[in-house]
């Protein structure tokens, strides 16, 4: 005995592969759109980190004041798999947001806009490396 005929049968297959192909799709995508306002509040704090010395104590330091005083902006990126560094320029924190081991944004506190540096268009950067320099710096900050 037949419970489903050949039609019924296919009709299903069908939608349960379009069904998991789109809840595939959705969990894969990140939304770079996202970033700016949290970048804008993570590069406050590390402004703040940067005058109390904790660079003095290395990168890692400065990371874990982040985490402790901005935890859900900080934790935002983690639970998205996006890597935060931080330098400093001069006397500028610059924080740097990289995915896939790749440089998405780099970004100083000094202008409440869109971050300072855009690399998602750069394919010839490859390493989630700092590039800001002093003279960029001091057009975005002075």
């Amino acid at each position: 005995m037949k419970i489903f005929s050949k039609g019924i049968f296919h009709s299903l297959l069908l939608l349960t592969l379009l069904f998991s192909g789109c809840l595939n799709n959705t969990n894969t995508s990140k939304s770079y759109n996202e970033i700016p306002p949290m970048l804008r509040l993570l590069t406050n704090k590390a402004q703040s980190a940067i005058e109390q010395g904790y660079f003095d104590q290395g990168e890692q330091a400065v990371l874990d004041y982040l985490a402790s005083k901005k935890p859900n902006v900080y934790n935002w990126f983690q639970e998205r798999n996006f890597k935060v560094r931080v330098n400093v320029v001069g006397d500028y924190a610059v924080v740097l947001v990289c995915d896939g081991g790749k440089p998405i944004f780099e970004d100083t506190y000094c202008s409440a806009g869109p971050p300072d540096k855009d690399h998602r268009e750069k394919t010839n950067q490859k390493a989630c490396e700092f590039s800001m320099t002093t003279k960029e710096i001091k057009s975005f900050c002075e």
